[in-house]
């Protein structure tokens, strides 16, 4: 095996570990931050039926409607029971008489599973 062989196996072993172990793991997590967006993006929409599709217990899905805009602040990803997880800090504007209230902050908890991320959670924060 002549030496440049051997330097294309060695750059093609390089580049399989690095997209295993550092870009798979960051297209997971936007992922995740793409479920949350999605969900807020129908909820600016007042779309609150197929919200529902993205949260693990469709029950917990809190009725939102009228949400004028939103901002992440944050995402915090972490394993617990070999799941990835994450808490995504969010502030959520609505109009003045919504039942929710307005510039709060909140944080959404999601988990990956088989069938994607799934929004387990959604708590205001307080401070």
């Amino acid at each position: 095996m002549n030496l440049k062989t051997k330097k294309i196996i060695a750059l093609s072993a390089f580049l399989l570990i690095l997209l295993n172990f550092v870009v798979r793991p960051y297209l997971k997590k936007q992922e995740g931050v793409k479920v949350v967006k999605k969900v807020l993006s129908l909820w600016k929409n007042n779309d609150l039926t197929f919200a529902f599709n993205y949260w693990q217990d469709p029950q917990n899905c809190p009725p939102v409607y009228d949400l004028q805009s939103y901002k992440i602040i944050k995402a915090e990803f972490y394993t617990e029971k070999k799941v990835l997880k994450a808490r995504l800090f969010i502030i959520l504007e609505f109009p003045a008489g919504n039942i929710m209230p307005s510039g709060k902050e909140w944080v959404f908890e999601i988990a990956y599973s088989p069938v994607g991320w799934q929004i387990i959670s959604m708590a205001q924060v307080i401070n």
